[in-house]
């Protein structure tokens, strides 16, 4: 024979089981907003990187501006000193030939005395 079961019993477990579905659905809504809070922090630390990364790129681009103005600056710094170098040795090598023009001058005069 089947025993009957005290309803009392069951009234007791059914309020249990409410209770522990209150908190159930307590603990998800507060899951579901700290889920919230998280989302909106992983957003905003995005934002963030996203800004910095700009800026740090920004800075990059002025820095290989530089660099490139300061090698272009280098280049012809270098072009000018070699041609007023250049221009120099030109000077110079005009005076050489002058100077030893005057030497075989003076060398041509002196074997011209020692004939005579």
């Amino acid at each position: 024979m089947a025993e009957e079961v005290d309803i009392r019993f069951l009234g007791e477990q059914l309020k249990r089981v409410q209770t522990d579905v209150r908190q159930v659905k307590t603990d998800m809504a507060q899951i579901r907003a700290d889920n919230v809070k998280v989302d909106g922090d992983v957003a905003a630390l995005k934002a963030s990187v996203a800004a910095d990364l700009a800026r740090v790129e920004t800075k990059l681009e002025v820095f290989r501006e530089s660099v490139d103005d300061r090698f272009e600056q280098t280049i012809e710094l270098i072009k000018s000193n070699f041609r007023i170098l250049s221009g120099r040795t030109d000077t110079v090598s005009d005076q050489l030939r002058v100077h030893s023009s005057q030497l075989d001058t003076i060398l041509n005069e002196i074997r011209a005395l020692k004939r005579s």
